[in-house]
This record gives C-alpha cells, sequence and structure tokens, in this order.
C-alpha cells in the first residue's frame, strides 16, 4: 500500500476535498481546544504536549514538556534526531505516538507521526483517515 498522506506543501494536493476538510476540521479541533495532551509512546507516558497550533491540515506543532522519565528522556532523544522534511517524505522514518485528552482520559487515543522535536517544540502529524491511520500503525514504528 502507498503512503496515503494528504500533503499541503508547494506543489502537492490533497487526494480528495473530504480527506482535506477532515484534515483541516480535525487540526482546528485540536488547536481550538487549547488542551493538554498525554504523548503515549511505546506504551509508556512519555510527556504531555500543550499550546497547539496548527501548521497546516493535519500537521501540528506544540509545546513538549518530557516525562521525568527513562522512557521520557528516550522519546526526546528519538524525535530530537527526527528531520522534519525527511519524515514528511518517508513517514515509516518517523516515530509513532499516541495522544490522548488528560482533560478526559477516557477519550479516544489520536494517533500520531512524530516528526521532529526541537528544543520544546514537537511537529506531530495527524492522520485524517482510517486508511492513513493503517498505513502508519504497519509502516512506522513506536
Amino acid at each position: 500500500m502507498e503512503w496515503p498522506l494528504v500533503r499541503f506543501f508547494p506543489g502537492k494536493v490533497a487526494r480528495s476535498v473530504e480527506e482535506a476538510v477532515r484534515g483541516f476540521e480535525a487540526s482546528k479541533q485540536i488547536a481550538r481546544t487549547r488542551e493538554t495532551f498525554e504523548v503515549i509512546w511505546q506504551g509508556e507516558a512519555v510527556g504531555a504536549l500543550s499550546e497547539t497550533r496548527t501548521d497546516n491540515v493535519g500537521y501540528v506543532r506544540c509545546r513538549f514538556a518530557a516525562a521525568a522519565s527513562d522512557a521520557g528522556q528516550r522519546f526526546s532523544q528519538r524525535a530530537s534526531k527526527l528531520h522534519a522534511r525527511t519524515v514528511i517524505s518517508d513517514p515509516s522514518l518517523g516515530a509513532r505516538a499516541a495522544l490522548v485528552s488528560l482533560a478526559d482520559p477516557t477519550s479516544r487515543k489520536m494517533t500520531a507521526v512524530v516528526l521532529s522535536l526541537s528544543q520544546d517544540e514537537l511537529f506531530v502529524y495527524l492522520p485524517t483517515s482510517k486508511d492513513q491511520i493503517a498505513w502508519i500503525e504497519a509502516n512506522v514504528a513506536v
């Protein structure tokens, strides 16, 4: 299966208007809530996201505070080695994580691809379709 990413960089177009709208609405929702999200990686809580802002459709930049744990430090080291342009070109080179609202821990986990971490700014991609989530789960390591 080919990577079904909807890219919105110069020269790139969405695969469908519906998918673009869903991605925009999902990004707007996470940016609008101003919630804090827990980051789950390799089955462990590794930190928290806050001050989210949509960078583009499905792409979100946020402040990241690593958990004071070995897992938090390992995640930070792994994410700091990622380069967004490279991961956007080949998402299998990123890191898969899950985001959970701290305001409602029973809410559904959101799948995310970590694109980069620079100082305390985490850059992630939130998939907008079931096909994208399936691709990420099959091809992007945690």
